[in-house]
């Protein structure tokens, strides 16, 4: 005679209630589905917010006229007002501090309006002793004259010019046989007077 097996319950299916009891669950002292309900709002609220803020700003384009404090970005911001210090401060006791005196100009040098003026123009050149390679000149002594300016020229060109303190000269290094011009200005404290035009005096051979 053969033993019968028992038998064995079939499996539970989860039926659709399963997803409720899920959602009926505690976290922490809410159950989860307000928690799912809260996160939901939240972001619904955040959405709503961010399209309302983005059509703001693109529907009133910012103005720089607008001070800085008064920018939502700068609303509840800490400002430093800094204000220039005066060039001059006020005295203390009020009264008008006393003007700043003018730098003295410094005296100009006096011209020479008023002082000596220059001695005359010698006159009455004569030779001296003549060579074939110097002159000797002599002429009247100027008034005022404390030197000479003896310029020697050949054919307007210059040749030798020497200052001297009397009222002669001798001037060495010519050529022989040339015709040569002296002329003399007398040098004094006011200026050189204008110089004489004087005799043509060759050289010997």
């Amino acid at each position: 005679m053969s033993e019968t097996a028992p038998e064995r319950p079939a499996p539970r299916r989860s039926s659709s209630g399963g997803t409720l009891e899920l959602f009926k669950e505690k976290i922490g002292p809410l159950p989860m589905w307000v928690w799912v309900a809260i996160i939901a709002a939240g972001l619904i609220v955040y959405r709503l917010y961010a399209d309302k803020k983005n059509a703001s700003a693109a529907s009133s384009p910012a103005d720089s006229s607008v001070p800085a404090d008064q920018v939502p970005e700068f609303i509840n911001q800490t400002y430093t007002t800094v204000t220039a210090p005066a060039s001059t401060p006020p005295p203390a006791n009020g009264t008008t501090p006393p003007a700043k005196a003018p730098t003295p100009t410094p005296p100009s040098s006096p011209g020479k309006t008023g002082g000596p003026s220059a001695p005359a123009m010698p006159s009455g050149v004569k030779a001296g002793k003549v060579t074939s390679s110097s002159i000797a000149a002599s002429w009247p002594k100027v008034a005022g004259a404390t030197s000479y300016l003896v310029r020697v020229t050949y054919q307007n060109k210059l040749v030798k010019q020497e200052t001297v303190k009397t009222p002669a000269a001798t001037i060495a290094g010519l050529s022989p046989d040339h015709t040569y011009t002296v002329h003399v200005a007398a040098v004094g404290p006011g200026g050189t007077s204008p110089e004489t035009n004087g005799p043509g005096i060759q050289t010997t051979r």
